[in-house]
């Protein structure tokens, strides 16, 4: 895409909401050497929605390898049948990558967020209600870079992304004295550094406002989203526990490019004596587990009722 284009584009995308903060971001300079950096580097594509053939994803970064398979048909199968919806869990840290230490000895956040979102894709086969599958971005200790986590999503055609981690103080502060859980999802500059790499990657103006509405629709979603996990995770764990639904404070990378409603979830602080205890354990985790289930539950129905009013509220099309 040459500047004179990208500068007429930008001018097309700008149809948002007025008066919101996504339009300052907009509004400034085009191209900023920032956003020549960003499209350089990414390309996100927004996933099919509906009855399609989709085609093998373009890697986000040269000689990076595909997670997960692309699914032949999205939405509905050769037989007619549904398929059942997807949800894509990111077990955070992994391999060389601890993450967060616990009081107990061996005890890290990346054998905590793999078994929580283990036990969560068991719970939910067990289930009452619509068939999910459940697709993990990491199955055992290894290392996966943020951008292949992203694509994890994004490749499997996830309907939601949720990225599980457990907290500890930062440098500075007295370990153990915070605790609770906190959800995080992208903020407005982020939402529109995304959008504007979507409208890059279209091959005309028609498809960049498309595909930059698509991540703007998906944003929305992720508000949703992280509310949902917010109540399910207050109403077990307890209104002392919640530490409220943020968009900045967080290393949030790896909800960029995903294509679909993202959050990232603190289940709580692993250098707590309590609360740490409690996330290593089995037993401990299990409420949480159960509320995350739930969420994911209420927000997939209500994104399906969501899904049929729009479509049962469109125009005929002519035969």
């Amino acid at each position: 895409m040459n500047v004179s284009r990208g500068a007429s584009l930008l001018k097309n995308l700008s149809h948002r909401r007025q008066g919101s903060a996504l339009d300052a971001f907009v509004s400034s300079p085009w191209p900023s050497a920032r956003h020549l950096v960003l499209a350089a580097s990414l390309v996100v594509l927004a996933p099919g929605r509906g009855v399609h053939a989709t085609a093998a994803p373009v890697p986000l970064v040269t000689g990076e390898p595909s997670i997960v398979a692309p699914l032949a048909v999205a939405g509905v199968g050769l037989s007619g049948r549904a398929l059942p919806t997807v949800v894509a869990l990111d077990p955070g840290h992994g391999g060389t990558n601890l993450g967060a230490s616990g009081s107990g000895r061996g005890v890290f956040e990346k054998k905590v967020t793999l078994a929580l979102a283990d036990r969560i894709r068991v719970l939910l086969g067990e289930s009452q209600g619509p068939e999910i599958s459940v697709v993990l971005c990491r199955e055992s200790d290894v290392m996966v870079p943020i951008r292949a986590r992203a694509r994890c999503a994004q490749d499997s055609g996830a309907r939601l992304f949720i990225s599980l981690h457990t907290n500890a103080v930062p440098a500075g502060v007295r370990p153990g004295s915070q605790h609770g859980f906190e959800v995080f999802v992208l903020g407005p500059r982020e939402v529109e550094d995304d959008a504007t790499l979507a409208a890059l990657g279209s091959d005309d103006d028609a498809a960049a406002v498309w595909a930059a509405h698509e991540v703007r629709a998906a944003a929305e979603k992720s508000i949703l989203l992280g509310r949902v996990i917010n109540d399910a995770l207050t109403q077990a764990l307890g209104p002392a526990a919640r530490r409220g639904i943020k968009q900045a404070g967080a290393a949030l990378d790896v909800l960029r490019g995903t294509g679909t409603a993202s959050a990232l979830v603190e289940v709580g602080f692993l250098d707590h004596p309590e609360e740490g205890m409690r996330l290593a354990s089995v037993e401990g985790r299990e409420p949480i587990a159960r509320a995350l289930v739930a969420a994911i539950r209420s927000f997939v129905q209500r994104d399906e009722d969501r899904e049929g009013l729009t479509r049962a509220s469109s125009p005929p099309t002519a035969p």
